[in-house]
């Protein structure tokens, strides 16, 4: 399992960790997690999903559905995002 703070630093048994800094917990932990700032802290665990390829920022079970994301990226079918006007475009495909 992980913890992982998206505004404040938060603790893990006593041990600052600061935003945007995942802790990583050992396995059958139990630690005492503290926000002394309040915030968001996720939670991140559970069995494992399988075998999973990335590319970019592309993940799936599945390479045929990654090459068909950076195709339609590369086309620029995605959906824009409001008031972003940069296009970036995707890195060179690995063999």
């Amino acid at each position: 399992m992980a913890l992982y703070s998206t505004d404040h630093p938060f603790e893990v048994d006593g041990e600052k960790v600061d935003e945007f800094t995942m802790a990583i917990l050992a396995p059958g932990a139990t630690p005492k997690v503290a926000a002394p700032r309040g915030g968001h802290v996720v939670v991140i665990g559970g069995e494992p999903l399988g075998h999973r390829f990335v590319s970019w920022n592309f993940v799936s079970s599945r390479r045929e559905l990654i090459l068909a994301a950076e195709d339609r990226w590369q086309a620029q079918r995605f959906d824009r995002i409001p008031g972003e006007t940069e296009f970036i475009a995707l890195p060179a495909r690995h063999a």
